[in-house]
């Protein structure tokens, strides 16, 4: 007899708690006041006005799912990817008692956009004994094995004709202070600006059912907005901090650069109406930012290494 003490768990990355897949709906209210001004809360308001309801995704558990295909005697344990690009999943038994897996564990499996696959079978390793386990998986976004294109690319993530000021540039030292965000930049805008696709690609993750932003990092490090974008190369690049129900495209979509993905907001770990852009990619089961430069219209190169006014 197998007991399985801890069933797997999730452990997501920091901009992998922002997902787009359907879970256990949670409903939005959505009202204006007398005074014109539009609210929006996750508690339904007591108000005579009209209200608007929609149900919410919930983030975060809906990057992957996990079923057990086995038995209880012989569990195996299948896990989806409901991203609409790869996922690194990472398996770790961190307790076994009379019993074996396949594959032995610590392991790695790659899972292709919507691939459902068996990923660890337990077995029993003593006759007579009953056998316990506990395991646990995490995932990282990306092909860790993806080629990184080096004369890429990048536009500016705004309209020609506007200019905006990056507050915080690469190697920032206020919030961007990890190997995930060394190379990310904010670029400070009004909310409702529209955000374009920097390079072409796939619309990997998206959120947009989040309306809240503050700066209680604990409280609001979750609720951001956001679309990841995967490049042909397998890098990723994500726009963070969107505007509520903004967004013009759909999982799965392929976008050209330009496109129009959403419209900038202050959702989210936010200070004030700004858009996070970072580009990333999978190392070895982590995600790592990477250094880039925007090609501007006249085709100069500009690298956003400091606080300056980018304007095309």
């Amino acid at each position: 007899m197998l007991i399985q003490r801890q069933s797997g768990l999730c452990a997501i990355p920091l901009l992998l708690l922002l997902a787009s897949m359907p879970a256990d709906a949670k409903q939005m209210y959505k009202y204006t006041d007398e005074q014109g001004i539009v609210h929006y809360s996750d508690k339904k308001p007591i108000t005579e006005q009209k209200v608007e309801t929609r149900p919410m995704r919930m983030p975060a558990s809906d990057v992957l799912s996990m079923r057990n295909t086995g038995t209880l005697a012989k569990p195996a344990y299948a896990i989806r990817n409901h991203l609409a690009g790869p996922v690194e999943v990472l398996l770790t038994l961190t307790e076994s008692i009379y019993v074996r897996s396949e594959p032995e564990l610590p392991a790695s499996i790659i899972l292709a956009a919507g691939e459902e696959r068996t990923v660890l079978k337990i077995f029993s390793s003593k006759i007579g004994e009953a056998g316990s386990f506990k395991w646990k998986y995490s995932s990282v976004p990306g092909d860790p094995d993806a080629k990184l294109d080096s004369i890429a690319m990048n536009r500016i993530p705004f309209p020609q004709g506007e200019a905006y000021w990056v507050s915080q540039p690469f190697y920032g030292t206020q919030t961007h202070l990890d190997a995930q965000t060394k190379y990310a930049i904010d670029i400070t805008m009004p909310e409702g600006t529209l955000v374009l696709a920097t390079r072409a690609g796939v619309v990997m993750q998206m959120d947009d059912d989040f309306f809240e932003g503050g700066k209680q990092q604990q409280k609001y490090l979750s609720k951001a907005n956001i679309i990841r974008l995967l490049h042909d190369d397998g890098t990723m690049s994500v726009y963070a901090h969107l505007k509520l129900d903004s967004t013009k495209v759909r999982l799965g979509q392929r976008v050209a650069a330009g496109d129009p993905l959403a419209e900038s907001g202050n959702t989210g770990f936010s200070s004030g109406p700004h858009l996070h852009f970072v580009i990333q990619k999978n190392v070895g089961g982590k995600l790592v930012s990477l250094p880039y430069s925007f090609t501007l219209p006249n085709g100069e190169q500009l690298v956003p290494d400091k606080q300056l006014r980018i304007s095309h």
